[in-house]
């Protein structure tokens, strides 16, 4: 008998470390004995079966029962005809893997794809036991794994895949056992480039007008959201602007507005996004010119300037008057100018503009006040460092003098007409620019009793202008005039009736002006 139940053990003891069963089924089975009537077996959870799972006989060599996943341990013995027990069997392990997963979606051959933010990707699977830990798995075609992690119910969810062809398989866990893994499913990532943005305003070396407002504006791709502007002045007009660098990020919309903007050459670029942390695609760099002579709508201008200047005179007549000092029929007049000149654009090419000099001078013996007032209306052409502008105007000229008249009292001469005229200017550099003026004055009006009074202004000047400082322009010019004129005064003997030439010569006409 002890033979007998010694084999029993060792067959039975092969026949269970063989027992390895998959799913909650679970049939134990081992050798059998020709004498035995029953079999006994228990299982547990431990190996010193304290508190058997499971306690049960059986007349054949087998024992089926129900299982939860996990390791499990058990032991069988011989019953004899009395019912006496034999010795246990050494102690088996049984695993009970779990269910493996059936993969839901994506399906297989899925394809999706992104421009710069990853996309979220949901991975989902079913399974019949609940509460379960899961594994993912997802590896490049090529075998390398891309990502691994733990789940706890039946999805999962991640953007952290790039471009790719990957794989993706899942498995059920527990804390003793695993199932097998699932078969692979193909799914494929694919980036899809963005365009790249295109720069609009300011055009490529195109020109804005210094001290104001710059505007940005660009086309972008309509996927991309965001937008970080770059610009960079990379030269100076003036010893006082310096060079710098400027970032604006994460700018929603297809435009920027700089406030304000000195003389200078900039470079521009922009780089959009489709989110505020994404590396996003890159314009062209372009050009651009922040100059003072820009034609735009509000220009502006208001000029000071003085002038010393001499007239010679050539009359065809004495022009005495009884009881004074007759004037020769050559004289000169010595006295210096003071002038202002303020005017506007209304828009980029029709502006307005006032005038007024004013001086007082000595001829011979007698002491004059000239006075001269434009009221003018300018035409403005021009492109890049060039500008002309045209001339229509209208000029009260006010002349208080004591010749030709009794002793007692003074002559207020006073004459108006259309003026007419041109203005060249000429950029040398940025910060220097030259200036040729021309005008023509043709009186049709006039005060103080003077009859068949006939004149004709012509004049002109040619300077230079030097922006020193910021909006601030000092200026030099040579100008001079020519008047012809003629009148008759009732009442007056023919000799007084004078024809006469006037040159009026201005060599050092200083200006400071401010321009906008």
């Amino acid at each position: 008998m002890r033979k007998l139940i010694f084999f029993l053990l060792i067959t039975t003891i092969t026949s269970l470390v063989a027992g390895i069963a998959f799913g909650r089924e679970v049939e134990f089975s081992w050798a059998p004995m020709a004498q035995a009537t029953k079999y006994e077996i228990q299982v547990s959870k431990t190996q010193k079966f304290e508190t058997p799972l499971v306690s049960g006989t059986s007349e054949k060599p087998s024992f089926a029962t129900k299982l939860d996943v996990g390791r499990f341990y058990y032991r069988v013995r011989v019953l004899d005809l009395k019912g006496r027990p034999g010795k246990w069997s050494q102690v088996a392990t049984v695993l009970i893997d779990p269910y493996t997963p059936e993969l839901q979606s994506p399906a297989a051959g899925f394809e999706t794809s992104y421009y710069e933010i990853l996309p979220e990707l949901t991975f989902e699977w079913k399974s019949p036991q609940e509460k379960m830990e899961y594994e993912i798995l997802i590896s490049k075609v090529t075998g390398e794994k891309v990502l691994e992690t733990k789940v706890r119910g039946f999805e999962f969810k991640t953007n952290r895949i790039p471009v790719g062809e990957y794989n993706w398989k899942v498995r059920t866990l527990t804390d003793t056992t695993t199932s097998s893994y699932t078969e692979p499913r193909r799914f494929n990532i694919i980036q899809i480039p963005m365009k790249a943005p295109k720069l609009i305003l300011p055009a490529k070396d195109g020109l804005s007008p210094a001290y104001r407002a710059v505007n940005f504006e660009w086309e972008q791709d309509p996927v991309t959201k965001f937008t970080d502007i770059h610009y960079e002045k990379i030269s100076s007009y003036t010893a006082d602007n310096k060079l710098f660098k400027t970032k604006k990020e994460n700018i929603k919309g297809g435009t920027y507005v700089d406030p304000y903007q000195e003389p200078g050459m900039y470079k521009w670029w922009v780089v959009t996004k489709e989110g505020p942390d994404t590396p996003g695609i890159s314009s062209d760099i372009q050009n651009f010119e922040v100059r003072n002579d820009v034609l735009t709508k509000g220009n502006y201008e208001l000029e000071f300037s003085l002038s010393p200047f001499n007239d010679l005179y050539t009359t065809t007549s004495a022009r005495q008057t009884a009881g004074l000092t007759p004037l020769s029929q050559q004289s000169s007049a010595n006295g210096m100018m003071i002038g202002f000149l303020g005017g506007y654009y209304v828009f980029e090419s029709l502006g307005f503009y006032i005038s007024e000099r004013t001086a007082k001078m000595a001829v011979e013996n007698y002491n004059d006040l000239l006075s001269e007032t434009d009221f003018q209306m300018r035409l403005r052409f021009g492109s890049r460092g060039f500008s002309q502008e045209f001339i229509l105007g209208y000029r009260l000229m006010d002349l208080l003098e004591a010749e030709n008249t009794p002793a007692v009292a003074t002559t207020n001469f006073t004459a108006a007409g259309p003026l007419f005229g041109t203005r060249i200017s000429a950029s040398i550099t940025p910060t220097l620019k030259t200036q040729l003026n021309l005008h023509y004055f043709k009186p049709v009006t006039n005060v103080q009793g003077i009859s068949n009074f006939v004149a004709d202004e012509y004049g002109g000047s040619l300077g230079v202008k030097w922006n020193f400082m910021y909006q601030f322009w000092l200026g030099y010019r040579f100008a001079m005039e020519r008047i012809n004129a003629s009148f008759t005064t009732p009442g007056q003997a023919p000799a007084v009736n004078a024809s006469w030439t006037e040159y009026r010569l201005e060599p050092l006409y200083f200006s400071l002006s401010f321009e906008h």
